[in-house]
């Protein structure tokens, strides 16, 4: 069997998932990936990468878009020249796709990996170019709710949408004096539920009172008072790293806009046994309902206070069973079942 592995967006923060993902296919399969620049390490003489380093994608709006294009033109003359039974786009741009969408569609298997392309359809224009391609396109998902919204807001088949666990993203955590009761230092963060936690602190210093720190990410806000500390701007790998291996809980306080998508920082989270607080969103709501112990859903920003104030010691067997479970439903052995079966599912249906 072979596999055209395609990325028509080569985001930085997708080169791990897609490094397992390739070696994960490669275990059963020969792997043509075509990409920019010799950035995979991979050892399997199952994977061949095929490198263009015309390939790159540009910032900005407009100047990505075009890259894509330029991206998905080449892509479709590496397929005919190869000619694989299955085609696997890890990332796409929702409004170029569009354009070449019938080939991919109706030459090849393919499949196309949803990050936050189902939120971008609130959009019109993109729900119009999506209605071109969404009947005739294998999509893979990262939780069954997100399919669920697909098979019944788009009324695709839903034998054409396929469920892929996000990987495990397991770091080497070098442990420091630093302790931190909870950071939160994803760009998502809603900037309104920051400015609560501000004001609030401002108005009763409640972490400081009860000495706890919290160190939570922001686009513009800055405030510091010796244990809430908001950051904005860049933070260097060493500070980021110090944060985040010895908070003992994270917050993801997303927008409500963040609804269709999984979440790369609820995953290193867990991945690390930390628990999490989190926003009412699907996401959330969904790993709440699964590892109830490790995930937790609050309300509003003094909700997210008083849990982290009132924080309620957990029994050891719980999270160590919840974690248990978070790790086998997402292992790579589970990922390379769904793999083996998704593609194979295609074959027996000719």
């Amino acid at each position: 069997m072979k596999i055209l592995y395609l990325d028509f967006l080569y985001p930085k923060g997708h080169l791990k998932q897609n490094e397992i993902y390739i070696s994960l296919i490669a275990k059963f399969a020969k792997v043509f990936v075509l990409c920019d620049a010799e950035k995979y390490h991979l050892n399997s003489k199952n994977v061949e990468l095929i490198i263009n380093q015309d390939l790159h994608i540009r910032d900005g709006r407009l100047l990505t878009r075009l890259d894509t294009v330029r991206v998905m033109a080449y892509s479709q003359k590496v397929a005919k020249m190869i000619n694989p039974d299955i085609i696997f786009i890890s990332s796409y741009e929702t409004i170029t796709y569009a354009i070449f969408s019938n080939f991919f569609s109706k030459k090849y298997r393919t499949f196309i990996l949803q990050h936050s392309n189902i939120d971008e359809l609130t959009n019109r224009f993109k729900r119009i170019l999506f209605s071109i391609y969404c009947k005739k396109t294998n999509f893979v998902v990262f939780e069954d709710f997100i399919k669920d919204y697909i098979r019944d807001k788009f009324k695709v088949d839903q034998q054409r949408i396929f469920v892929l666990p996000h990987q495990l993203n397991h770091y080497q955590y070098q442990k420091s004096d630093n302790i931190y009761d909870c950071v939160g230092l994803s760009f998502s963060n809603d900037e309104d539920t920051i400015s609560e936690i501000i004001e609030h602190e401002t108005k009763f210093e409640t972490f400081k009172n009860n000495q706890k720190k919290v160190i939570l990410k922001s686009r513009y806000q800055k405030f510091d008072n010796g244990y809430l500390k908001i950051i904005n701007g860049y933070i260097d790998d060493e500070t980021f790293s110090d944060y985040i291996n010895n908070a003992k809980s994270m917050y993801i306080p997303f927008p409500k806009s963040f609804q269709y998508r999984m979440s790369g920082t609820l995953i290193d989270a867990l991945s690390k046994k930390s628990i999490v607080y989190g926003n009412r969103i699907p996401v959330i709501e969904n790993y709440a309902q699964k590892y109830k112990h490790l995930c937790r859903v609050v309300d509003s920003p003094l909700d997210f206070v008083d849990s982290i104030v009132n924080e309620v010691n957990n029994e050891s067997k719980s999270l160590d069973s919840d974690y248990l479970k978070f790790c086998n439903d997402h292992s790579n052995q589970r990922i390379l079942t769904i793999f083996r079966e998704l593609f194979s599912f295609q074959f027996s249906n000719e």
